[in-house]
């Protein structure tokens, strides 16, 4: 499995990630989110827990959906 960073995969927005990093803390806040629960995913990838990774990649997923919508109407 591959981790995910935000700024190489939306590169046209990485200027609203890193103020809105710092302006917002709702942002912020679910940004940590979002490299919080890709770090478990990449840490769990190994191992045998399919279950727990489907649930995370639908997170990880949600969190995205929520801060691209953010980077973008901010």
């Amino acid at each position: 499995m591959v981790s995910y960073s935000l700024a190489e995969e939306f590169p046209d927005l990485s200027d609203r990630f890193t103020r809105l990093s710092h302006a917002d803390p709702e942002f912020a806040a679910q940004l940590a989110s979002f490299y919080a629960v890709d770090a478990q995913i990449m840490t769990l990838s190994g191992g045998d827990a399919s279950g727990v990774l489907t649930d995370l990649t639908t997170q990880r997923l949600r969190l995205k959906e929520s801060l691209y919508r953010q980077l973008l109407n901010k």
